[in-house]
């Protein structure tokens, strides 16, 4: 295995800089990845539904196809929640940032309005 430089490096340096790494994901960054995972998940899900629909006669146990799909039909139902609920969340957090980012803006401001008055004044 090789490091971004280039180095050999041996698996047990990769899994400790791999783990490093996901130790320092942002709560952002995490989130948006579970809401991909559970995307791609749900996509799965359908397809999969889908496909035991279509060839469900042709499966020896059809009482097994309808077990299946209601299973994946729960699936879908919780894997949407879950994925509705991430996407709220991600959109949550991405207002925080923003509303954050203009108080730092507004504080840097009044901070500027501040010093400039002390000079006034003296």
């Amino acid at each position: 295995m090789k490091d971004k430089q280039g180095n050999k490096i041996t698996s047990k340096e990769f899994f400790s800089k791999w783990a490093d790494g996901i130790k320092n994901l942002t709560l952002m960054q995490k989130m948006t990845n579970e809401a991909r995972g559970t995307l791609i998940t749900l996509i799965g899900f359908i397809v999969a539904v889908i496909t035991l629909i279509i060839y469900r006669d042709r499966l020896i146990v059809s009482w097994f196809a309808y077990g299946l799909i209601l299973v994946f039909i729960g699936n879908i139902w919780t894997t949407g929640i879950k994925w509705l609920s991430l996407n709220q969340q991600l959109k949550y957090f991405k207002n925080i940032n923003q509303s954050s980012d203009d108080i730092h803006q507004l504080l840097n401001n009044l901070n500027e309005e501040v010093v400039e008055r002390r000079k006034n004044n003296d």
